[in-house]
């Protein structure tokens, strides 16, 4: 299973390419934070562009920076399914995609990052056994 995160207008339009480039919708669970809830702002876009009903709404709505990205964070743990997504794709650049960064660490089986530059990076072993990034 895919995890596909979005939770804000900018988020919407670049998830819709995603979406339809998966061969099997049912790998997907469409995971929407909440930060924009109102019609204009959020369904009127999965309406406009066809986007199937998020599997997942947070709810986290308004609040300060640090209240939504602590929202997201937790709600997203406590959502998670078992067995863990095989991979997260989190998009944009808003408070939502803030919030999933140290979350995508800990809820995948695969910790592969694109790091904006269109590279990935993994973690690895250093020569004391201790985790790092890249």
């Amino acid at each position: 299973m895919i995890d596909l995160i979005c939770g804000a207008r900018p988020n919407f339009m670049k998830i819709d390419p995603v979406v339809r480039a998966v061969r099997d919708p049912s790998r997907i669970r469409l995971v929407h934070t909440g930060q924009h809830y109102d019609h204009a702002m959020s369904q009127s876009f999965f309406d406009e562009l066809g986007l199937p009903r998020p599997d997942v709404n947070l709810g986290v709505g308004s609040a300060s920076i640090t209240v939504q990205t602590a929202t997201v964070m937790q709600r997203y743990e406590e959502s998670l399914p078992e067995p863990l997504p095989e991979m997260t794709v989190v998009v944009g650049d808003v408070n939502s995609t803030l919030s999933m960064c140290p979350e995508n660490r800990k809820a995948t089986t695969d910790n592969r990052r694109d790091t904006g530059t269109g590279q990935q990076s993994a973690s690895r072993q250093t020569p004391t056994g201790q985790g790092r990034e890249e």
